[in-house]
């Protein structure tokens, strides 16, 4: 079965040009910086709206990529992401 939250670019190797892309993990595996998931779960940690998108590539520095160009697939993973964060109520403290 396939981890919907994660494909060939999101995987810790992935790569864009000369720049390698940071990757973290959890128990549902390696998600790529700027990636759907990351996205998901960065928007709900700054307080931004729910608005799924994601990068092609580095985070602001790559193409952008909007909801009505996402698959049910990486639409999932961004929710995934967002829902993650908010269940361990991961929050910035704005000081």
């Amino acid at each position: 079965m396939t981890n919907p939250n994660q494909n060939e670019s999101d995987s810790p190797q992935a790569e864009t040009g000369a720049t390698k892309n940071w990757t973290v993990k959890n128990d549902k595996g390696y998600f790529r910086h700027g990636g759907p998931y990351d996205r998901g779960s960065a928007d709900f940690y700054y307080g931004r709206t729910n608005s799924p998108h994601y990068f092609k590539g580095a985070t602001y520095r790559s193409e952008k990529v909007e909801y009505k160009d996402m698959s049910k697939e990486k639409r999932d993973s961004y929710h995934a992401g967002w829902k993650d964060a908010e269940a361990d109520n991961n929050r910035k403290e704005w000081r």
